[in-house]
C-alpha cells in the first residue's frame, strides 16, 4: 500500500518507518532538519527490539505528495489546521485519511476544513516514542498498538485492509466495528510520552 504521512514527528516518522520496513510505499511530509536527514541518510527507527533504517519519500512541498492509498495524520493537535489543506489535497487524490491524535474532535476538525468526510476513518494509537534527532525516533514503549474504523460504525473492508497493513509491519493493529466508542472510551490518552519529551 501507498502511504503519506502527516506529521513526521515521532509517532507519525515511527509507524511510517516500520510500514517502509516490510516494502509499503512510504512518504513523509516534514520539514527542516529532519526533512534534511530523512533524504539524506533515511530514517532511523530504534526500538527495544533494535533498530534499522527506512528508506521513505519525503518532501515539504504539498503538491510533491504521491497519490497515496492512506494518508496518516498525526500532528500535535494545535497544528491540525496548518496540515488540513494538505490532508484536503491528499484526500481528494484518493486516500483514505486516518487522524492519530489526542482526543475526539480530529476528524470533526478536517471534516470542516474541507477534507471529504467520505474519506475521513477514526483512529486511535498507543505508543511511547520521541523524535530523538533529525531523522531518529525511538519507540521506549513494549506496546504499539493503533485501532482504526469507521466513524459511523460497521466493519469495512478499507478499515481491515489499513489494519491489516499495519499489522504485518509488526504493530497490533485492529479494525473495530464501534469505532465512535471506542474513541470516546479510549479518546485520552493516545500516545504515551516519556516525561519531559513530546513527539
Amino acid at each position: 500500500m501507498r502511504f503519506t504521512i502527516v506529521g513526521a514527528g515521532g509517532i507519525g516518522a515511527y509507524f511510517g518507518g516500520e510500514l517502509a520496513r516490510v516494502g509499503h510505499e512510504v512518504t513523509l511530509f516534514a520539514r527542516g532538519a529532519h526533512l534534511d536527514a530523512v533524504r539524506t541518510r533515511g530514517l532511523t527507527v530504534r526500538t527495544p527490539e533494535g533498530e534499522f533504517v527506512a528508506r521513505v519519500g519525503a518532501t515539504h512541498v504539498p503538491n510533491e505528495l504521491p497519490a497515496s492509498d492512506v494518508a496518516i495524520v498525526a500532528v500535535k493537535s494545535y497544528s491540525l489546521p496548518d496540515v488540513t489543506p494538505v490532508v484536503r489535497l491528499l484526500a481528494e487524490r484518493g486516500a483514505d485519511v486516518v487522524p492519530l491524535l489526542n482526543g475526539v474532535t480530529a476528524a470533526d476538525e478536517l471534516i470542516a476544513g474541507g477534507v471529504p468526510p467520505a474519506r475521513v476513518l477514526g483512529g486511535l494509537a498507543r505508543v511511547s516514542v520521541v523524535r530523538t534527532d533529525p531523522g531518529i525516533v525511538e519507540r521506549r514503549s513494549g506496546f504499539h498498538s493503533i485501532v482504526v474504523g469507521e466513524l459511523g460504525g460497521g466493519l469495512s473492508e478499507r478499515a481491515t485492509r489499513i489494519a491489516d497493513a499495519l499489522r504485518g509491519a509488526g504493530v497490533d493493529a485492529r479494525a473495530s466495528a464501534t469505532m465512535g466508542v471506542e474513541l470516546w472510551q479510549g479518546g485520552r490518552p493516545i500516545y504515551l510520552y516519556p516525561q519531559g519529551v513530546a513527539a
